[in-house]
């Protein structure tokens, strides 16, 4: 039970003299013993994740390439890459689309899930004839199916679909709900023009 409430209500280390200490550090001291956990903040995890995958991917290696498959603003990106604001889900998603891969993937640190390595398409000449026959098919049907539009009753079934959340998904909620809130965000909305309070006090110093 401890260690469920100190997932969703991490306790603040204290100093000496009873003030709440800065920062990520969630700690309890308590007869003597001292533990510590260490929150990356969100804005560094996603930096970090969409770094890792220009690196590893040709098709995002730029951040105009990036920009352009996602539809973002190649200065947005910029900033999501030095890890200046906390970007709204509207935003990760976008990157995700973009890359080629699940939301959840760019805010979940890599210690905790491993992430896939890229596709070496060298070791497809180790795979046997059969197989390299199957993954061609296989390619070629997902290939159909994305370029097939939905018809009018795909369209409306889709609404009436139920779908339940994985274990990652729900482990990656938590993780995420136990973060500290920002002020400092932006989105995709080019007529949000909105400043928080935060910004509001460093323009009039």
């Amino acid at each position: 039970m401890e260690e469920v409430m100190r997932e969703f209500y991490p306790v603040l280390e204290f100093s000496a003299n009873g003030n709440s200490s800065s920062g990520f550090h969630c700690g309890n001291r308590r007869r003597g013993i001292i533990s510590r956990m260490t929150k990356t903040p969100l804005r560094e995890v996603l930096a970090a994740n969409v770094r890792y995958y220009m690196r590893e991917l040709p098709h995002v290696d730029k951040q105009v390439k990036l920009s352009k498959r996602s539809g973002i603003a190649q200065s947005s990106v910029n900033r999501v890459l030095a890890a200046q604001v906390d970007a709204q889900l509207s935003v990760v998603e976008a990157l995700a689309k973009g890359i080629g891969i699940p939301a959840s993937q760019l805010l979940t640190e890599r210690g905790d899930v491993e992430l896939p390595a890229a596709l070496d398409p060298r070791k497809l000449v180790l795979l046997s004839a059969e197989d390299q026959r199957k993954l061609g098919a296989f390619a070629e049907f997902l290939l159909t199916q994305a370029a097939t539009p939905p018809t009018e009753t795909e369209k409306t079934a889709a609404f009436d679909r139920t779908y339940t959340a994985s274990q990652e998904d729900r482990e990656g909620a938590k993780r995420v709900a136990g973060r500290p809130l920002s002020n400092d965000s932006f989105s995709l909305d080019p007529h949000d023009k909105s400043t928080t309070r935060d910004q509001k006090t460093r323009r009039r110093k």
